[in-house]
C-alpha cells in the first residue's frame, strides 16, 4: 500500500499595512495542529475564533492567540503570544465542501476557498519575513490517503474569488466591526456618520 498526503496551495499576496482586515472567516470550532513549533510534533488545539487574523500585529484575534489547547499536555506550550516574526503553519482538521471557508486579503474583495474532492483539511501558512502574503492550501494530512494496489486517489479544491468583500453579519458588525475593509469615501463617510452618532449622545 502507498501512503501520502497531499495538497493544494495558494500564496495570497495582502497588504502589510492592513494585516487587522487580513482574515478568515469560517474555522471557528475546528480542530487545529499547530505544527508552527515543532513539525514533527504538532501541538492539538481547537480554534476559538470566528475571524482568524494570521498577521495581526497585536495578535488579537490571530489564531495563535485565541486557539484553547485540547490536552493539558501541550496547554502550557500554547498559552503565549506567537511572535509576530516567526513562521505559523496550522492545520483546520475536517472541513468538508459543505462549509464556507473565507479569505478576505485585505482589501474589498474575498476568496472562497472549499474542498470538492479527496482533501478534508485546511492549511494557513504564514512567513515571518514576508507580511505581504498568507499561503492558504487545500489538503488531506490529519487522515493521510492509502492506496491499495490498483487504487486511484484525486483531489480537487475550488478557489472562487468574489471583487467585494463577504456579506457583513450581526456578529461581525458587533465584534469586528473595526475590521472591515471599506473603499475610502465609504470609511469617510462612516467616520462622519460616528461623529454625528457621538454628537447626538452628548
Amino acid at each position: 500500500p502507498l501512503t501520502f498526503s497531499a495538497g493544494a496551495i495558494a500564496n495570497f499576496k495582502v497588504d502589510p499595512d492592513h494585516v487587522n482586515t487580513v482574515k478568515v472567516n469560517g474555522l471557528a470550532g475546528k480542530y487545529v495542529l499547530d505544527y508552527s513549533k515543532d513539525p514533527m510534533r504538532p501541538a492539538l488545539e481547537i480554534e476559538n475564533e470566528h475571524f482568524i487574523k494570521p498577521l495581526a500585529r497585536d495578535g488579537g484575534g490571530s489564531s495563535t492567540s485565541s486557539a484553547s489547547s485540547a490536552s493539558s499536555a501541550s496547554n502550557a506550550s500554547n498559552t503565549s503570544n506567537a511572535s509576530n516574526t516567526s513562521n505559523t503553519s496550522r492545520l483546520y482538521v475536517d472541513c468538508p465542501k459543505e462549509g464556507d471557508v473565507l479569505f478576505c486579503p485585505g482589501s474589498q474583495h474575498h476568496f472562497d476557498v472549499r474542498n470538492q474532492h479527496g482533501f478534508s483539511d485546511v492549511l494557513l501558512e504564514t512567513r515571518g519575513n514576508r507580511r505581504n502574503s498568507v499561503a492558504v492550501a487545500a489538503a488531506r494530512k490529519a487522515k493521510p490517503v492509502r492506496l491499495q494496489p490498483g487504487d486511484v486517489w484525486h483531489g480537487e479544491a475550488t478557489f472562487t474569488a468574489f471583487d467585494r468583500y463577504w456579506p457583513i453579519t450581526a456578529f461581525e458588525m458587533e465584534h469586528d466591526q473595526t475590521n472591515i475593509p471599506v473603499p475610502a469615501r465609504e470609511e469617510a463617510l462612516l467616520k462622519i456618520r460616528r461623529s454625528l452618532e457621538e454628537s447626538a449622545t452628548v
